[in-house]
């Protein structure tokens, strides 16, 4: 999205004043993002509305790409570490209710069951690992059945 030379010299006086005064950039957004003033909601809803594309523009740079790789992968493996709590929790047992009724009833489609509603991210990265383009587009693969993972484990 190329700038008109009006716009283009409005932002830079912004950038000259904010120069002046010592407002760094990050300052800004982090008081839009972080103040519960009305007039912050107004401007984030402004900002948010586009944030896919400014995320584009930033990940065209280098550093950015960098520094947002570092970031979402930092808050994806919480998430998934988060998610997996919830799955230990899931199977959480005493010794003494591995009963032979609890053997026999046992399946695999409710151990992925289980995964798939506590583990939804994980469950998309593995999707995403072995998911053509293709695939996904015709959808082609289930995510339950990717999310199967111990499954690899059986097979010889």
């Amino acid at each position: 999205m190329q700038s008109t030379p009006l716009a283009t010299r409005k932002i830079e006086d912004v950038l000259d004043y904010m120069k002046t005064k010592h407002v760094a950039f990050k300052d800004v957004l982090s008081y839009i993002v972080g103040d519960p003033n009305p007039r912050c909601v107004s401007y984030r809803r402004w900002m948010f509305d586009n944030l896919e594309s400014l995320l584009d523009q930033i990940n065209q740079h280098n550093g950015g790409r960098e520094a947002l790789r570092d970031w979402s992968l930092t808050l994806v493996c919480k998430t998934v570490t988060q998610e997996m709590e919830k799955v230990k929790k899931a199977f959480t047992m005493k010794t003494s209710e591995i009963t032979p009724e609890f053997v026999e009833a046992w399946s695999f489609p409710g151990f992925q069951d289980v995964v798939s509603k506590n583990a939804p991210t994980l469950c998309q990265i593995l999707l995403a690992g072995v998911e053509t383009a293709r695939a996904k587009k015709e959808r082609k693969k289930d995510p339950m059945t990717v999310c199967g993972f111990p499954r690899s484990h059986f097979s010889g």
